[in-house]
């Protein structure tokens, strides 16, 4: 699959690295994007990257994943926002 228009993708440990670029990769292909990290800086930065076309298809919270509230608050905020998920990257670590 390709094209991610119309489709949410959830990305745990979205602040930098490879949660950053696995954002970017999806962003391109058209997805909407519901992104946590602990790092509000650079969830901040994330977005950025992204660019303001993208900016209205992104969610994020900063939160920790190893936190089951956090992860049921993001759960629903995410749904609330974009939609079911199509696609999850759990690449917190």
């Amino acid at each position: 699959m390709t094209n991610f228009v119309d489709k949410t993708v959830v990305i745990t440990g979205a602040a930098s690295g490879m949660g950053r670029a696995y954002a970017d990769a999806f962003a391109k292909r058209g997805a909407r994007l519901a992104l946590i990290d602990v790092d509000t800086l650079g969830l901040e930065e994330t977005v950025a990257v992204l660019g303001p076309e993208a900016a209205e298809r992104v969610m994020t919270m900063t939160g920790d994943v190893a936190d089951a509230e956090t992860m049921a608050a993001f759960a629903e905020r995410s749904r609330d926002a974009l939609g079911d998920a199509h696609v999850l990257v759990n690449n917190a670590g």
